[in-house]
């Protein structure tokens, strides 16, 4: 799926307020208690025109429930690294293991 790589590449939607999922990132933890600190997510995103942005929210139980939204910059019409979240950025919410697998964690 072109969504997972800097390849040149892209997912892409001609639709205002589209939403996409992604899943399946393959994570790896280590067993035992973890504290998860924080999510950092970085996007990299253009748009046709230097207009508009992108609203990325995280979910824990396959899509039904999601964090509260985090938006990038206007995009710009050439590629730009987004980060969002980061190392002591919960997104709100305190995270277990067992919600950061492929079944349960989307973006």
């Amino acid at each position: 799926m072109n969504a997972y790589a800097s390849n040149a590449t892209y997912a892409t939607t001609t639709t205002i307020g589209a939403k996409q999922s992604y899943s399946t990132f393959g994570f790896n933890l280590p067993g035992g208690s973890i504290n998860v600190d924080g999510i950092g997510l970085k996007l990299e995103a253009k748009g046709s025109t230097a207009t508009g942005s992108i609203e990325v929210a995280l979910s824990w139980d396959g899509g039904t429930s999601t964090t509260t939204a985090k938006t990038t910059g206007t995009l710009t019409g050439s590629d730009v690294v987004y980060e969002l979240g980061g190392a002591s950025d919960t997104w709100g919410r305190s995270w277990t293991k067992d919600e950061l697998t492929d079944a349960n964690f989307r973006v």
